[in-house]
């Protein structure tokens, strides 16, 4: 019995079809996470979220209080963001740590309050985040002999009369040249306190603006994110795909060389023989030799019935 050339290159791909469908299978049951062994390996990356920001620290005004001994309190007052809590906040002066905060709230008003007699100072408010990332506000501030002077020497200033004076930062609707923008913010309108010191609850930093509008979401607008995307990868499943496609391949160039190989009909030939032996059973029956004689030795040298037959009918013996 002879296969047929293109029914075993259909069933060559066949196999190959099932094969890459059993491993497509059992590549996809498999699930994240359990303990395997053999060529399957997983690499699990987990998103995550850094705050790789230090904290955004403003300094909202710094205002001079009553002097005394020699000295002139100074008041500094400062707002601090950040994605994470902050750890601490400190005042220095001139490098020197003179006050610190700990557990220190977010977005609110708060401020050091320091002692100094006259000369020139570097301060600085540093504060610093769980995270141990760092933020800081500098300035600059000059005391003279005149600042620390007793209030009995000097001009007294009188609240309320709608005049700025000595020692105020206002007084009723009379600001001087302050702004929101002296005290660290972006936008908004000052308002005056009885005791003559600027209210700066209407003004708008930007700093706080960003953190308001990233609150809605949970992210402080101040955190940096680096995220690592969740990748899911099978040893197993690139296997099985890569085999797949190996014996599709395989198979279509078998069933490439089987189809240049394929006999192409011998019809002419074939027609040649026929008329061979039609001619030697015109001989043979002259000579005497009986039909079933003749086919007895045709069958005997494994010629097909039915090409006996036809050469008896060219014959004209069937």
């Amino acid at each position: 019995m002879r296969t047929d050339r293109s029914t075993v290159v259909l069933l060559f791909g066949a196999f190959a079809v099932v094969i890459a469908t059993v491993l497509f299978l059992l590549a996809s049951s498999l699930n994240v996470g359990e303990t395997l062994t053999g060529a399957a390996t997983f690499t699990i990356s987990q998103e995550v979220a850094v705050d790789i920001t230090g904290p955004s620290v403003t300094i909202q005004s710094i205002e001079a209080g009553t002097p005394s001994q020699g000295k002139l309190p100074v008041t500094v007052r400062f707002v601090v963001g950040d994605a994470s809590e902050i750890q601490t906040c400190s005042l220095l002066i001139d490098g020197a740590v003179v006050d610190r905060k700990t557990e220190v709230p977010k977005n609110e008003q708060l401020f050091f309050v320091t002692n100094q007699p006259p000369g020139d100072y570097a301060g600085e408010v540093h504060c610093v985040d769980a995270l141990n990332n760092a933020g800081s506000h500098s300035f600059t501030m000059t005391i003279t002999p005149e600042d620390v002077a007793e209030p009995s020497q000097l001009q007294t200033a009188v609240c309320g009369n709608g005049v700025v004076e000595t020692g105020e930062q206002c007084d009723t609707g009379d600001f001087g040249s302050l702004s929101c923008r002296d005290f660290g913010s972006d936008s908004g309108v000052l308002l005056c306190k009885s005791d003559c010191t600027a209210d700066i609850s209407n003004c708008i930093s930007a700093a706080a603006v960003n953190d308001e509008t990233s609150s809605g979401n949970g992210t402080a607008g101040l955190l940096d994110v680096v995220t690592a995307p969740t990748t899911r990868t099978s040893g197993f499943a690139v296997f099985g795909i890569s085999l797949a496609i190996f014996l599709a391949l395989v198979a279509t160039a078998v069933g490439i060389l089987m189809v240049k190989r394929a006999p192409k009909p011998k019809a002419e030939g074939m027609q040649q023989h026929i008329q061979q032996l039609a001619d030697y059973i015109r001989y043979a029956t002259a000579s005497g030799m009986q039909k079933e004689q003749i086919v007895q030795e045709l069958m005997m040298k494994k010629w097909p019935p039915e090409i006996i037959s036809e050469a008896f009918r060219r014959a004209g013996l069937s």
